[in-house]
């Protein structure tokens, strides 16, 4: 399973990952941009905020 979300999220949040799978840590810290060169978080959050929460988390899946 890949997981990359456009906004990482808390450990928290993390969904339950098999063990037969194995997890590789996470460069991202929460609420980090994945390549905030590209798309800088601020971006990121005006476009969650416009879509509403249904939509970014369809997009963001």
């Amino acid at each position: 399973m890949l997981n990359l979300p456009a906004i990482a999220e808390p450990n928290s949040i993390v969904m339950p990952i098999p063990t037969t799978c194995t997890r590789v840590p996470d460069w991202q810290q929460p609420d980090e941009a994945p390549c905030p060169e590209r798309v800088p978080l601020e971006v990121l959050q005006r476009i969650r905020t416009r879509l509403g929460s249904f939509w970014w988390n369809a997009l963001d899946q």
